[in-house]
């Protein structure tokens, strides 16, 4: 399985196994040692706005 690279303010990051968006925004928020808001992070995937609301169900596809 290959890995999908995501890119948080330009940055990359890999992901080696399915993520949801949501799960995504923690792990994040745990790595920068941010509290765990998810009001504090917007999401877009290809230029598009994932509300907050569709993160849990949103897993990013290759």
């Amino acid at each position: 399985m290959s890995a999908i690279t995501v890119f948080i303010n330009g940055q990359p990051k890999d992901l080696l196994r399915p993520i949801s968006l949501e799960e995504f925004v923690v792990l994040i928020q745990t790595e920068l040692q941010q509290e765990n808001n998810p009001k504090a992070i917007a999401t877009a995937v290809n230029e598009v706005f994932i509300p907050r609301t569709q993160r849990s169900s949103y897993i990013p596809k290759k």
